[in-house]
């Protein structure tokens, strides 16, 4: 399985790094979780995608999901920092 870095000509083997990678994108996974106000679904309290775009209220814009996204953001761009200084 190789990342989808397709654009920039730039592949990463993903089954090389199965730790780091399971750390790193394991809370990428969770912030997807499922959330559908259509069938209404209500906020949820915990950070997510999802509900962050289309549940704009309190509930959703904490302190805590704040840093929860700060979180995820800056393991993923750590993550490609490392790895694609590391390419010969």
């Amino acid at each position: 399985m190789f990342s989808d870095l397709d654009d920039a000509g730039i592949k990463i083997r993903l089954e090389d790094y199965k730790f780091r990678v399971a750390c790193t994108f394991a809370p990428v996974w969770y912030a997807h979780a499922k959330y559908h106000p259509t069938n209404g679904d209500p906020i949820p309290c915990t950070f997510g995608r999802h509900s962050s775009t289309h549940g704009v209220s309190r509930t959703q814009y904490s302190r805590v999901n704040a840093v929860h996204a700060l979180m995820l953001v800056t393991s993923v761009i750590k993550f490609f920092d490392v790895e694609l200084s590391r390419r010969p």
